[in-house]
């Protein structure tokens, strides 16, 4: 199962992130690896706010590694080139 997640930024009450980290411990997830992925396009004509609606997308394609795509989306090829 791939776990990405999703912490609510307008939620009126702050969980502690000591609590978010031991509920989150049970399982693996990418919460971390997907906050710290921020990808660019070199097209400097692509506006950021497209990046950012396809960040979850190049993520699976380019920020996984071959072991976690194969494991994640065994049926679905893999588009373009991975640095990993």
């Amino acid at each position: 199962m791939f776990l990405l997640p999703v912490l609510n930024p307008a939620s009126a009450v702050r969980i502690t992130s000591d609590a978010v980290n031991r509920g989150l411990s049970i399982f693996k997830h990418h919460l971390r690896a997907f906050g710290a992925y921020w990808p660019r396009s070199v097209d400097p004509n692509v506006p950021a706010h497209v990046d950012d609606a396809v960040r979850l997308n190049t993520y699976i394609h380019d920020g996984l590694s071959h072991e976690e795509y194969a494991r994640f989306f065994p049926c679905i090829p893999r588009r373009g080139p991975s640095k990993k």
